[in-house]
């Protein structure tokens, strides 16, 4: 809801106040065919996927293209729809007819809208000239009309019934088809591919149905074989309308089909591209024949700047520091590839030296990592920090005067001459024409806007994408003979169990973790989490990750979870930013999702990606042994009291104190193989145990010749714990004169409380008989 307020804003500045609906015209499918006309088609493969499902973001975009304002008529713009479970244009489209352009509900009971139909991949024009008269006053809106109603079944339960087979928006005969069927009789053409990203691993355009994506191999091989189909072969435009997608590995393929591109190097919003100022944009241009396809790409992320950016972002609460938008020129890409093959032979030689991989890998793994579980770097960060290492370490390797290192400082010298190459001609030359580059303050503000295939240590691919894919891109053989030796070695390291220690500071109340193995940088969790034991299982309540820069971390126990309907439930942490929490449910018993959740005023309201109403149930799922199932016992009906004037619903939940041993606090190392080292307790019991009283039996004693052990008498109050059961007693410097110490230390549920140290005497014993 906030999303829309903003783009409403925004529209006001640089978009027109028209819409949408939706008609069905049988019988147009759209054929490619000669061109003919100097204009623009665009054609958008929308993969609405769990986007559109959950939250109706497919649809918000389509209703930004139809804002768009006097909308040339040389300008052809054609949407494949699919891939998402369910559609909510419908909806949305009659309340933008209501409420922007002041239709009555009697007006738009007269338009033929007809919902995109999430069981089958179809296909639409937009039309911006549709008119209707309202108490003698004629409106002109927007519409899609539907040129193909049925270009596959999505659904496979559908199809199954249909006895056919069903067709994804991930396969890339679906991608296919689109391409050579949809119109190409204007000059410029330009690609969208519209869904989640992946990066170079992951692709583009998950369907929700099948969870396949178009991995890039699959991308270009249709695109290679649909040249025919695009005039002069090439696009003048690809843009990815998804997260992660601006790779090198990702331009080295879209140059051998456009002259330009546009991505994002970082994630992108389920909002994504703001597309009513661009598609006014080309509509400007093409009225007057002298738009580019350069000009297409910096609207882009000028539109992008515009949304994500400003002080009017801040203002609505949707500014992203970490909004990373560019367009490339394709025509520089291709001598880039050499280069880069050059940089992969150099660190070949690197990696076969082990003193130079060691020095090597270690500057690597200092740049910029791209998200998480990615196996993207960024490329600048990258470049920088080894080209650093090599410079130090040439000129070191080199003064010495040995054989070895001088064919050592041989090798960096060869990485230098490559490395410095491919750094000049991505970031010192006119290759990106425009750069969207984040916040100062955003966590990749150092980076220049391109990523790259480089395997990271929470990768969970064991390799497989360097040995089996990567040379299918027809980038570097050199590159993924190098990629697959990292990745492998970086496999073995993920497997290490962490080794651990956990001790209870009485004092101040806290807990410190730490890490005894040396493999800080392979764990995926490093914190602290609460369980609740229902009917034999534990059940996940609390989640309280650590950052990983650090061996150790020092922080209080979990002392309350959170209770839904009488039912312990999970919660996540608290969002620094946003200062929320992640709240796992069902809605209306579709697939579970997150909500999030806030406290005011004592009470806890959540909101979703999509509009809550009364009448819409609300069941919170159990997680027990990492599985997700709702828990219908807690399921909770909304109510119109419960929805503000936000549209934010009011929770039965209530943050309960963990008494009586409900909740088992653990302490948790976690690699990347999913093998995890736990320290599990109730906090009752470190609290007991670090009250004991404990005594010995005599404070003073003559050497024997024997080590000297004292009973110890261990209490808290009138209770008296048991040794070897309770508690273990350990004796130091007990065998001649001096001062010793029996150290009694808690065992079992007391392993983890503070050791209690006592001290006693032992005097020489002058009478003792000598031989």
């Amino acid at each position: 809801m906030r999303k829309q307020i903003w783009k409403k804003a925004v529209a006001t500045m640089l978009a027109a106040t028209m819409m949408i609906s939706g008609f069905f015209v049988p019988g147009t499918n759209v054929k490619a065919g000669a061109v003919t006309r100097s204009g623009w088609n665009i054609n958008i493969y929308m993969c609405g996927s769990d986007l559109e499902s959950d939250g109706g973001e497919a649809t918000k975009d389509l209703l930004e293209i139809m804002r768009a304002k006097n909308v040339s008529s040389n300008v052809d713009i054609v949407i494949q729809t699919g891939g998402a479970k369910q559609w909510f244009y419908e909806d949305y489209l009659k309340d933008f007819y209501r409420n922007e352009l002041g239709m009555t509900d009697e007006t738009i009971a007269r338009i033929p809208i007809q919902n995109i139909n999430a069981d089958y991949i179809q296909r639409y024009r937009v039309k911006y000239d549709n008119t209707i008269v309202q108490d003698g006053e004629r409106i002109v809106y927007p519409s899609l009309v539907c040129i193909s109603d049925n270009e596959g079944i999505a659904n496979p339960q559908k199809a199954e019934e249909l006895g056919v087979t069903a067709s994804g928006m991930g396969d890339e005969a679906t991608l296919k088809d689109f391409i050579q069927d949809v119109d190409s009789n204007y000059d410029h053409n330009v690609l969208v591919l519209w869904n989640h990203g992946g990066g170079t691993e992951g692709g583009v355009c998950v369907d929700d149905y099948t969870g396949d994506s178009l991995s890039l191999v699959e991308i270009d091989h249709v695109l290679t074989e649909c040249e025919g189909s695009i005039p002069r072969g090439k696009y003048d435009v690809i843009g990815y309308d998804a997260c992660l997608m601006s790779t090198f590995e990702t331009m080295a393929m879209t140059s051998r089909h456009a002259n330009y591109m546009a991505a994002s190097m970082t994630l992108e919003a389920g909002d994504g591209w703001y597309y009513t100022p661009i598609i006014e944009s080309v509509s400007n241009g093409a009225k007057n024949y002298d738009y580019t396809g350069a000009d297409f790409a910096k609207a882009i992320c000028e539109a992008y700047e515009q949304y994500y950016l400003t002080e009017e972002a801040k203002n609505l609460s949707m500014f992203d520091p970490d909004a990373f938008m560019a367009a490339y020129d394709m025509a520089k890409v291709r001598p880039m590839i050499g280069q880069f093959d050059k940089l992969a032979w150099a660190m070949t030689l690197i990696h076969n030296d082990d003193e130079l991989r060691a020095g090597f890998e270690k500057a690597a793994y200092s740049a910029q990592a791209i998200d998480v579980n990615t196996d993207l770097v960024g490329m600048y960060s990258f470049l920088k920090k080894t080209i650093s290492y090599a410079t130090r370490n040439e000129a070191l390797y080199r003064r010495g005067g040995t054989k070895t290192g001088t064919e050592r400082a041989d090798i960096l010298a060869q990485y230098l001459d490559a490395a410095k190459a491919l750094q000049t001609s991505l970031f010192e030359e006119t290759y990106c024409l425009k750069l969207v580059k984040g916040a100062p303050e955003g966590a990749y503000a150092k980076e220049e806007g391109i990523s790259f295939y480089y395997p990271q240590k929470d990768s969970y691919d064991d390799g497989n994408y360097a040995r089996f894919d990567y040379d299918k891109l027809g980038i570097s053989t050199y590159y993924q003979a190098y990629a697959y030796s990292v990745a492998r070695g970086i496999t073995r390291a993920q497997a290490e169990k962490a080794k651990t220690s956990l001790s209870y500071n009485k004092k101040k109340g806290t807990y410190t973790f730490k890490l005894l193995s040396d493999n800080l940088d392979y764990l995926t969790f490093f914190g602290q989490k609460g369980y609740v034991v229902k009917n034999g299982k534990e059940r996940l309540v609390r989640y309280c990750n650590q950052s990983t820069d650090k061996a150790s971390f020092t922080m209080k126990p979990l002392t309350t979870y959170p209770e839904f309907n009488g039912e312990p439930v999970y919660l996540g942490e608290k969002d620094p930013t946003y200062e929320d929490y992640e709240f796992i449910a069902c809605v209306n018993g579709e697939d579970y999702e997150s909500l999030y959740l806030y406290k005011e005023k004592g009470k806890f309201y959540v909101f979703a990606d999509h509009e809550l109403q009364a009448g819409d149930v609300i069941t919170p799922v159990k997680i027990e042994d990492g599985e997700y199932t709702p828990n219908k016992k807690a399921s909770y009906t909304l109510k119109k009291k419960d929805i503000n004037e936000e549209g934010d619903a009011l929770l039965p939940l209530t943050m309960v104190k963990n008494t009586d041993k409900k909740m088992r606090c653990t302490f948790v190392a976690q690699n990347a193989a999913g093998t995890q080292t736990k320290c599990a307790f109730y906090h009752d019991d470190i609290l007991f145990f670090s009250k004991v009283k404990a005594s010995l039996s005599k404070k003073t004693f003559k050497a024997t010749g024997k080590r000297i052990c004292p009973k110890v008498t261990v209490k808290v109050g009138k209770k008296t714990l048991k040794k070897n059961k309770d508690y273990k007693v350990t004796y130091v410097n007990n065998l001649g004169a001096g001062t010793a110490t029996a150290k009694i230390t808690g065992i079992g549920k007391y392993r983890y409380a503070p050791t209690k140290t006592l001290s006693f005497k032992i005097r020489v014993n002058h009478n003792r008989k000598l031989k």
